[in-house]
Formats: structure tokens, C-alpha cells, sequence
């Protein structure tokens, strides 16, 4: 008879160490053991998740049985529609990476190549990076489909440190077992993990280890060694307290040597600025961290699984790195192992890790020069954008982190513009689907004059929110 899973260790005082521990605690069996080690010291990478996490951590979140007025209340959350690019590139191009509902189909034709054929300006036409442009803000409402506001969808900007206190103070209230303690070895055989040492002295046993720690995370090394692929990178962090909450959506633009990118939470900013490597004789450089860039190969070894940071740093000029998380977490919950052989989720689990990694990088590499000779990645994205620059298709590989709106504005935020279009938009009587745009654009800006400031907004929501508690 196959032995089952009955303990569980996870290891890291991280952000992805709690997340991970409240969505076992809800999907598995009371009767399997969840036992989380958390080091005394808390992992400074956790700024590396850019204080933003996309619209889908709303449904994430209420399954953990973390609300929105949970994140309202508790840790300085705000919302956001997204990012916006400045002066990016050598063409110093100006536009929002918003989120939004797939694009209608308007007269039989994709958005995006009527945008295209009619030379529009794609931000323009799209509710939430008009909204974003203008710093204003409001729930999308449920109930009314012709409203534009509808189409719109919206993340949120958090504290990393509020926000895994937050998480932490749920799994008070959970089974998990949470030791204080840090490791201090870890004996393996036969490519799994047998058990390990803690520094206060006792030891612990368990048939699956999920590794949360870091890029320099224990368990993982000690069945895989190092990161397989990785190049060193600098940061500054820092933050500056504000009267007035900023638009919501994030701001990033390039520096001498790098980019930095910030956002606005309720009382406070946050700055992180990324370079190759920082000037040594500037003061303001004299703080910078160094971090490791990098991703394993495979982040599910023997009878270990790394999630998070662990298996992937990805760079915060997107919001790969909380997708990215989210989508370890998932993969974990449906591949949770029958039993202690575990070959068969192993395999899956890597497979699809393994894509997750490089669609994020795809997207990523997408912002700057691409072309690298000989290299898998780069043949894709140029397959991506030569696709697009040759007709506007919108070519997709298997499970994609990032999805074909994502694609379409960053496509038209960069400039790539299509040598031809669909032929079916020679079908249509274009001055009548040019006043339709035009009317479309009229609309969206008479909304957004109506909407509250993200400032106002939110201000009188915490309002409300507080006096619903009493």
C-alpha cells in the first residue's frame, strides 16, 4: 500500500512561506500535519515582488480568507491599474500597462487591428489606462455591463512587510504548527530529504519539504546546488511618507544605468531603482544591495518543492514576480502528491513551472533588445513580434503567465506597429468605425471626469470600512 503525505514542512519568513501555509492549511486533509519553520530573520527579497500584485490575487486572497478590507485596513494598500512606462526606450515611449477584460470584437474585427489600421492610440480606447492617466479611481461595478467601468480591472500596491505581517496574523487563527527557528542542517539520501536540524536544537521529519526562503534557500541546495541560471544586480529601497496617495498604478522609467520604478500606498512611497552595478562614490549608491537574478531549471526536486524566490527572482519592472508566486501556489494546490513517490506531479509540476518562467521572461526581454543569437528564448519572442510587426497576430505558446491583452499594449506602448492588417478590416466602412472610436473616446473621458481622485476615493472608502467594524 502507497504511503501518504502525512507531514508537511515549509521553510522561509517570507511572504510566499505564508501564503503558501494559509492555502494548505485551506486545501488539505486536517488530518495531514503543516509544520512552518520561519528563521528568526526576515528575507529582505521580499521587496523584489514590486509592491504589486494583479487583479487575480482579489479571488487569491478571499479563498485564504484574507479580504479586501483586510488589506484596506491593515496595511497601507492601495489600488492599481497597473503600470505606467516613461520615456521607455530609445524612442523615450510614454504609455500604461493596464490590466483589463479580454477586448471586445468590434465588427467582426480584434481591437487591436482596428486600432492599428486606423493609426490609433491604443490607451486611449482602454477604460482602466484612462482612469490610471487621469489618477482617478472606482470599483468596476458588477451589475452594469454597458458601463465602461465594467471592463476595467484593477490590483493592488502593497507594503511587503504589512503584508506578510497581515499574512502572518491569519495563520494565527490556523492548524500550522509555526516553529521559530532556523535551519542548520539538512541530511538527504537517495535524492530526498530524510530531515533536518534547527538551531534550537530539535530535530524534524517530514515526507514533503517546501522550500520559501530565498534564492539562497537551504533545502533546495541541498539536493540541487545553486541557482542554474543567475547574473548579479544591485537595488536601493527606500521610502518617503506622503500626505496624498498617487494615481493608481506604478510609474517606471530608466536610469543612467538601470530603472527605477514606485508607487503610492496610503501614506507612504516606495522607490526601488535596479542597476548592473550602482556608482561606489555616490552617497546615495552607498546603501545598494546585491541581489541574484535567476531561475533553477526545475523547482521540484526529490521530495522538496521551491516556491517563490526560491526557484525564481524574476526583476519587479512587471508584476511577473507575484504572478509568478501565485502561479507556484496553484501548481502546488492541484499537484499536491498522492503519495511519497511523487514522480508523476514532479514531472508536471516542472513542466509547467519551467514555462511559467520563460513566458515571464518573454515578456520581460520584450522591453528591451531581444535579439540574442542562439538562444531558445530569444528565437520565441522574435517569432512573438515578427508575428505581430508582419500582421498584428498575437502569437501564444502553451500556458502563458501573461496573456494576449497584456501583449496588444505592450506591443502598441513600444511601437510596433504592423506592416498589414486583417484582411476582413478592408471589408468594413471605416469612417463609420472611426466615428465609433471617436464617440468610444468622448465616452471614456466624460466618465473618468466624473470619477473621484484614487486620493478621494479611497480616503472615503477607509471611511466607511472603519465605521462598518463598530
Amino acid at each position: 500500500m502507497n504511503q501518504k503525505v502525512q507531514r508537511i514542512l515549509i521553510y522561509g519568513n517570507t511572504i510566499a512561506a505564508s501564503y503558501t501555509a494559509l492555502a494548505l492549511d485551506v486545501a488539505l486533509d486536517t488530518s495531514i500535519d503543516i509544520v512552518l519553520v520561519e528563521p528568526k530573520a526576515s528575507a529582505c527579497n521580499d521587496i523584489l515582488y514590486g509592491g504589486i500584485a494583479p487583479p487575480n490575487f482579489y479571488d487569491f486572497h478571499f479563498k485564504l480568507g484574507v479580504s479586501e478590507p483586510d488589506l484596506l485596513l491593515k496595511t497601507n494598500t492601495g489600488f492599481s491599474f497597473g503600470t505606467e512606462y516613461k520615456s521607455w526606450g530609445p524612442s523615450l515611449r510614454n504609455w500604461i500597462q493596464c490590466y483589463h477584460l479580454p477586448f471586445a470584437t468590434d465588427h467582426g474585427v480584434d481591437f487591436h487591428q482596428l486600432v492599428n489600421r486606423l493609426d490609433l492610440n491604443m490607451g486611449e480606447y482602454l477604460v482602466s489606462a484612462v482612469a490610471a492617466k487621469h489618477g482617478v479611481f472606482a470599483h468596476p461595478p458588477t451589475n452594469n455591463s454597458n458601463n465602461a467601468l465594467s471592463r476595467a480591472e484593477y490590483g493592488y500596491h502593497f507594503n511587503a512587510q504589512r503584508l506578510k505581517a497581515l499574512l502572518r496574523e491569519k495563520l494565527n487563527h490556523r492548524r500550522v504548527n509555526v516553529m521559530q527557528a532556523t535551519i542548520v542542517d539538512v541530511k538527504t539520501g537517495e535524492q530526498h530529504i530524510k530531515e533536518v536540524r534547527l538551531d534550537n536544537g530539535s530535530v524534524v521529519n517530514a515526507q514533503l519539504f517546501i522550500d520559501c526562503h530565498g534564492p539562497d534557500s537551504p533545502l533546495l541546495t541541498a539536493l540541487a546546488g545553486e541557482f542554474e541560471h543567475q547574473h548579479a544586480k544591485q537595488y536601493i529601497h527606500h521610502v518617503e511618507q506622503n500626505r496624498v496617495i498617487g494615481a493608481a498604478c506604478r510609474v517606471a522609467q530608466a536610469t543612467s544605468n538601470g530603472y527605477q520604478v514606485e508607487w503610492s500606498l496610503q501614506v507612504e512611497r516606495h522607490v526601488i531603482e535596479l542597476a548592473e552595478q550602482f556608482d561606489v562614490g555616490s552617497p546615495k549608491h552607498a546603501w545598494a544591495k546585491s541581489i541574484t537574478v535567476g531561475h533553477r531549471n526545475c523547482a521540484w526536486h526529490g521530495n522538496c518543492i521551491g516556491i517563490g524566490h526560491s526557484v525564481c527572482v524574476a526583476e519587479p519592472l512587471t508584476d511577473a514576480p507575484m504572478r509568478l508566486l501565485h502561479a507556484d501556489i496553484l501548481r502546488l494546490m492541484e499537484l499536491f502528491p498522492i503519495d511519497v513517490d511523487m514522480a508523476v506531479e514532479r514531472k508536471e509540476f516542472n513542466r509547467r513551472y519551467q514555462n511559467d518562467v520563460e513566458s515571464s521572461l518573454l515578456f520581460h526581454q520584450a522591453f528591451f533588445d531581444y535579439r540574442t543569437d542562439g538562444k531558445t528564448l530569444a528565437t520565441k519572442l522574435d517569432r512573438k513580434i515578427s508575428q505581430y510587426l508582419h500582421r498584428g497576430v498575437l502569437v501564444s505558446f502553451d500556458l502563458e503567465l501573461f496573456n494576449k491583452e497584456d501583449w496588444a499594449v505592450q506591443h502598441a506602448g513600444m511601437g510596433r506597429t504592423p506592416m498589414f492588417h486583417d484582411r476582413l478590416v478592408d471589408e468594413l466602412d471605416l469612417a463609420l468605425v472611426d466615428e465609433h472610436f471617436k464617440q468610444q473616446k468622448a465616452g471614456l473621458r466624460h466618465l473618468v471626469s466624473k470619477m473621484p481622485t484614487h486620493a478621494d476615493y479611497l480616503h472615503k472608502l477607509l471611511i466607511y470600512l472603519r465605521n462598518k467594524q463598530f
